[in-house]
């Protein structure tokens, strides 16, 4: 009987474990893709800024 019931709390702490550990999984890759997407959004104002500016020093 007390084995049984060992079997069933570990098994649960598992369980509960694995959940916050793929939360956080799962937190920390959106947050790594917000990072991502912001950083490739602000090069592509830049080059956009810098191909302006280039496109207006040869025109003037």
């Amino acid at each position: 009987m007390y084995g049984g019931n060992v079997d069933i709390t570990s098994r649960k702490n598992l369980e509960k474990n694995h959940g916050i550990q793929s939360a956080l999984l799962t937190t920390s890759v959106s947050t790594l893709l917000k990072m991502i997407l912001w950083n490739l959004t602000n090069a592509v104002i830049q080059a956009v800024a810098i191909f302006n500016c280039l496109n207006h020093k040869e025109g003037g």
